[in-house]
């Protein structure tokens, strides 16, 4: 009964009848299912959030960012590992980019840049270092495009720059 119970997670997230073969894969898959889970989470919070607050000018990125973590929990269950790291991470630094060009200025959203960074070598390991750099690249040009370019297209958060605060 006790070895059963400690499995579940493992069940769920990769299969019941699934047997990975290398010590370290089986772990990076099953971290990548458990910050899928937790990015599906972090955006089911916040569109409640910002919806019982009554904004919403960023629902559709919360939704995408959960989207994203649904649809990379899907590709780890179908041993799609690699592709299922690149779009929790390709989702997350999206999402960063564009909170990022949302928030008033001030708000420090831009340092989430850093945990997708750490991330993606977190994910990647050593292994697939270059994957992690390429992937790191990727997050750090869009931190330089938003730094440095204001987007039009993107809506700015209808929140009251008092409230501003409430997200942090």
């Amino acid at each position: 009964m006790k070895g059963e119970k400690r499995f579940k997670l493992r069940n769920y997230f990769i299969g019941k009848y699934i047997y990975i073969e290398s010590w370290t894969l089986y772990k990076r898959v099953m971290l990548t299912s458990q910050f899928s889970l937790i990015a599906l989470f972090v955006a089911i919070f916040y569109f409640l959030f910002d919806l019982m607050h009554g904004s919403i000018s960023g629902l559709w990125v919360y939704v995408g960012l959960g989207f994203t973590s649904l649809l990379s929990l899907v590709c780890n269950r179908v041993r799609l590992y690699t592709l299922a790291r690149l779009i929790l991470l390709f989702g997350a630094n999206l999402t960063v980019f564009l909170l990022y060009e949302m928030e008033l200025p001030g708000t420090g959203s831009n340092l989430f840049f850093i945990v997708c960074i750490i991330g993606s070598f977190t994910l990647f390991g050593y292994k697939e270092r270059l994957k992690g750099y390429i992937s790191s690249a990727f997050a750090l040009s869009l931190f330089l495009t938003g730094f440095y370019h204001e987007f039009d297209f993107i809506p700015k958060t209808d929140f009251p720059a008092s409230e501003v605060a409430n997200n942090f």
